[in-house]
């Protein structure tokens, strides 16, 4: 019997993305997109906070929806009749750790004040400053050979959808299932509010 083709080559094992990836809030975009930089990725991840560990993996979607203008006599799809209707760029992701930051950051529009031994967390109205710059999810590429190996998706302007369930279950660990949104910047209304990073020596 004849074997199946393949698109396995010699450089597939090294165009890889594996595992679930890590999270960082407010990171230096600037350090990923500076030509010069030695380490672009250790230093944009240094001027941001790691958002800890997550279990289930993360997933990112663009959230395109693209419409078809009609046309009286079009018999379907046409090249050229594509617009964009809207964009909801999320990150799904479901966090690990606990600490009253986390709590904020998946709480939109939230409150802390101390209170006593604790910080005491309740809902409010969104305010502009309640968005987050940005959040990124650095995924490891299997090029692996300089700090440049990895896959950055980074969403911009960005608030939790919901605020997540808390479920507690016997002999299991409380898991934060988030939903980030990236919104537009209304002084770039046609940028969409994310983007995708992969290093340029990938072939």
């Amino acid at each position: 019997m004849a074997q199946g083709a393949s698109g396995v080559t010699n450089s597939t094992a090294s165009r890889l993305v594996i595992d679930a990836g890590v999270l960082y809030k407010n990171i230096d975009i600037a350090s990923l997109e500076d030509g010069t930089a030695s380490t672009p990725v250790a230093d944009a991840q240094a001027s941001g906070t790691l958002i800890g560990a997550t279990r289930g993996g993360n997933t990112f979607t663009a959230g395109r929806t693209l419409r078809e203008m009609e046309a009286d006599g079009k018999l379907g799809p046409t090249k050229g009749f594509k617009r964009r209707q809207s964009v909801e760029a999320t990150l799904q992701t479901n966090i690990l750790e606990m600490t009253p930051t986390t709590l904020v950051d998946v709480l939109a529009g939230a409150d802390t004040e101390t209170a006593g031994s604790f910080e005491k967390i309740t809902g409010g109205p969104i305010e502009s400053t309640d968005y987050i710059d940005n959040i990124a999810l650095f995924g490891t590429h299997t090029r692996g050979t300089d700090d440049t190996d990895a896959v950055v998706i980074v969403l911009e302007n960005v608030l939790a959808m919901e605020f997540p369930e808390f479920s507690f279950s016997d002999e299991d660990e409380l898991v934060l299932p988030v939903t980030f949104g990236a919104h537009f910047d209304p002084s770039t209304p046609n940028t969409e509010p994310y983007a995708i990073y992969i290093s340029s020596a990938v072939s």
